[in-house]
């Protein structure tokens, strides 16, 4: 009887764990896109793996890209093109695993130097295909 329950605790903690695995790949926080001193936050679903965050940005920030690109860069994301925070537009990349895929991810900081548009896609890639020898 003892180790019934023990089963069923194991299985409800899975469980949750699973639930908050999706939830979170669903709706991942925003915080990495916002700089320290940006006001009138707007954030949108452009479809199903679009994102838009746009914000306006104090004057005594206006160099948003570099320190958005430096808090990405400490969450694990890699530029495209290192180097180019000043650039027009900027664009950072995320790729983490797990055993059967991958959750790739795509920002692109883009907007003048007191607005900051960020676009942010996300997208499945399943590698269980590669993984079965069709010969």
């Amino acid at each position: 009887m003892r180790h019934k329950w023990l089963v069923l605790l194991l299985l409800g903690v899975m469980g949750a764990a699973s639930v908050a695995g999706v939830w979170r790949a669903a709706y991942p926080p925003v915080a990495p896109f916002l700089a320290p001193c940006a006001f009138d936050a707007q954030i949108a679903d452009a479809g199903k793996e679009r994102r838009e965050v746009a914000y306006q940005v104090a004057e005594s920030s206006a160099n948003w890209r570099a320190v958005v690109g430096q808090q990405l860069m400490e969450r694990g994301w890699t530029p495209s093109d290192p180097g180019v925070f000043e650039a027009p537009r900027a664009i950072y990349l995320c790729i983490t695993s797990f055993g059967v895929g991958n959750v790739v991810e795509r920002a692109e900081l883009d907007g003048g130097a007191r607005e900051a548009r960020i676009t942010v896609i996300r997208w499945l890639y399943w590698a269980w295909p590669q993984l079965i020898d069709w010969r």
